[in-house]
């Protein structure tokens, strides 16, 4: 008669262990790895940890010891990365500067993603912290590391980085020299911490023939000419490219309708993001120089320009089968906020967001913020895009009464939301002002990249 062995359950055979965490979900998985030091192995498997976003913020001592065990674990196994970092801070860019190290020795990292709390990074001299901070130069060494030695990289985005800028050449010779099949989503997009200083090197784009598969693609509007739009055309997977236009666009040489139209030919799928910011003269100019008719053109976002160009916002009827999406975000501190709530505005002249909500049969989202706005307006908006619009963002603050001769002198605020409600087909309220990022109201107080950049890096998410 044979002898029966029993084995405890820190005896499973491993493929068997694998098994078993593959079908539990992750809150089970975490409790099951505290049977005993083997299942928190299994725990650890590298099929578990494809994607991690390590969040290097707000940094104390505990977590600090946390991140580091998190970024030693995991940094080598893991496939797809972002990071969110507080590039300001001397703790977070030292851990930053850590986890790129780390990570410039996996050779199966697919994605990554910087996202930092700020476009500028933490100066390389800081007389408060012993050792050498994460700056430009460390970063862009990492980063090229990263894509020299990586197999596969499909996905990277240096996080609206000004500071990167500088390298963005070598960077897309790296990329073409290592990646060009594979690279799918590329930014390198920044924003400029100071708008006054329009100082820019040139980018040598044409290393983007090389890109077979390139689908993603966001970049500032100081590249942007006929040139680079036919270089572009060459990448016939691309599905988005995103521009992000800052202050001076006096000089810029701007496009033309008819590359714009061979892009599409070459390019059938192709949309295109515009992202204005702090930009005062390229919103006023942005009918006149920057919109072109024949632009793919389904999101217009201006942020912190300080002013309202109706014109501009009446010439989207250019774009009624396309546009998607409409922002307009300003701080009412340094804005006309009245300019839509004027006697000589509204003398004759159609709210231009009404305008544009009656012309462009696909627009699913609009956000006003900063300007006040009439009931009947927003009552107008609701009704003519209906359960097409699924984003309406405004201020209850700044809602105005308006009359007509029909209407009852007041209009509660549940009486708009139930019928704004009832127009998206699904419950619907104002935003209330503490409810939106305290930069809207305190703008010499608070910081606007920690509100845009988590915006702009959603753009490059497929």
């Amino acid at each position: 008669m044979e002898t029966q062995i029993s084995r405890g359950w820190n005896e499973i055979p491993n493929v068997v262990l694998d098994q078993i965490f593959a079908y539990l979900s992750w809150p089970d998985k975490v409790n099951a790895s505290s049977t005993c030091k083997r299942w928190r192995c299994g725990l650890y498997h590298p099929c578990f940890w494809k994607s991690i976003s390590f969040s290097l913020k707000m940094m104390n001592k505990d977590k600090e010891e946390k991140a580091k065990y998190f970024m030693h674990t995991f940094g080598k196994i893991v496939r797809n990365v972002d990071i969110l970092f507080d590039s300001l801070d001397p703790m977070s860019s030292l851990l930053t500067d850590d986890l790129l190290n780390i990570l410039s020795g996996n050779t199966q990292l697919n994605r990554l993603m910087l996202i930092p709390n700020h476009c500028a990074l933490y100066p390389s001299k800081n007389n408060s912290c012993n050792a050498s901070v994460l700056n430009s130069s460390r970063m862009y060494h990492h980063i090229l590391t990263i894509l020299t030695k990586t197999d596969k990289l499909e996905e990277l985005s240096i996080g609206c980085l000004h500071d990167l800028i500088v390298y963005c050449n070598q960077i897309l010779k790296t990329i073409a020299d290592h990646h060009s099949k594979t690279i799918r989503i590329l930014g390198i997009a920044s924003m400029k911490y100071d708008p006054e200083e329009y100082v820019y090197d040139s980018l040598d784009f044409h290393y983007l023939k090389n890109y077979e598969n390139l689908q993603v693609l966001s970049v500032n509007y100081d590249y942007v000419n006929d040139d680079f739009l036919q270089v572009l055309c060459s990448c016939s997977s691309l599905k988005r490219i995103i521009i992000h236009i800052h202050s001076n666009v006096q000089d810029h040489p701007g496009t033309t309708d008819a590359k714009w139209t061979e892009l599409v030919k070459y390019c059938p799928n192709v949309e295109l993001r515009l992202n204005v910011i702090h930009a005062y003269y390229a919103a006023l100019e942005l009918e006149k120089t920057i919109l072109k008719k024949a632009m793919p053109l389904t999101h217009l976002r201006l942020f912190f320009c300080e002013t309202l160009n109706d014109n501009a916002l009446n010439s989207l009827h250019m774009y009624s089968n396309s546009l998607r999406s409409l922002w307009w975000v300003d701080s009412p501190v340094y804005s006309d906020s009245d300019v839509l709530v004027k006697d000589d505005f509204n003398m004759g002249n159609m709210n231009p967001f009404i305008f544009a909500s009656w012309r462009c049969v696909n627009l699913e989202e609009i956000v006003l913020i900063g300007y006040k706005y009439f009931v009947d307006d927003l009552r107008a908006i609701s009704r003519l895009r209906g359960n097409v619009l699924k984003n309406l963002v405004v201020l209850r603050s700044e809602m105005m009464e308006s009359f007509d001769d029909t209407a009852s002198p007041t209009t509660t605020s549940k009486e708009i939301e139930q019928e704004v409600s009832e127009c998206m087909g699904k419950s619907w309220k104002p935003m209330k002002k503490k409810d939106v990022h305290p930069v809207i109201f305190h703008p010499d107080k608070y910081d606007s990249d920690e509100y845009l950049i988590p915006i702009l890096c959603k753009d490059l998410e497929l």
